[in-house]
């Protein structure tokens, strides 16, 4: 058994009232992971929205943190993950300016007429993927948006893991079991 990856679902990069304390909070879950043998940390790269201040309160966060893992034996990853990494140019702007940060593309995340276009840019920095399908009610997978997801991690010629998330308030197992499948 692997830890692949543990996520860190908390903590602001780029809330300037916060940022100490989150910063210290995240570190110690590094050094957690980093104890149980994990290969990536999943850290948020911010939730402020994008502009010139946070993405630099966001690239300076993520390069300590990158150094941490670094000393520890553990890569740093981020997400295309709540407000500040809600569009593909400030993924970019962030993978170019943090080295050996690794980026986890979550197929969930977005949505929008330019979807698979952007996921698509984005897989090309990835080496870690959330293959997250959408669900109705009835537990019926939106099969065409899953498809179109996953042909653009092929497009972009994605070739790590696809971990398979499920977010919905229905049967977990049973969804978990038709991403599979499918």
């Amino acid at each position: 058994v692997v830890i692949q990856t543990l996520l860190i679902d908390e903590g602001d990069l780029t809330n300037v009232a916060t940022l100490e304390r989150d910063t210290a909070w995240i570190k110690s879950w590094i050094e957690a992971a980093s104890m149980l043998g994990a290969e990536n940390v999943r850290v948020i790269a911010g939730k402020s929205k994008p502009s010139p201040d946070s993405l630099s309160l966001a690239v300076a966060g993520l390069n300590d943190m990158v150094a941490l893992g670094a000393k520890l034996g553990v890569k740093i990853t981020t997400e295309n993950w709540h407000d500040l990494l809600s569009t593909p140019d400030a993924v970019h702007h962030v993978l170019d300016r943090v080295e050996g940060l690794g980026f986890m593309a979550d197929t969930g995340n977005w949505s929008g007429p330019t979807k698979y276009q952007d996921l698509k840019s984005i897989f090309a920095r990835a080496n870690l993927c959330h293959a997250k399908a959408h669900f109705d009610p009835g537990l019926k997978m939106d099969a065409n948006d899953f498809e179109q997801c996953l042909a653009a991690a092929q497009q972009a010629e994605y070739a790590g893991p696809l971990t398979l998330i499920f977010m919905d308030d229905l049967d977990e197992w049973q969804g978990l079991d038709l991403e599979r499948r499918f």
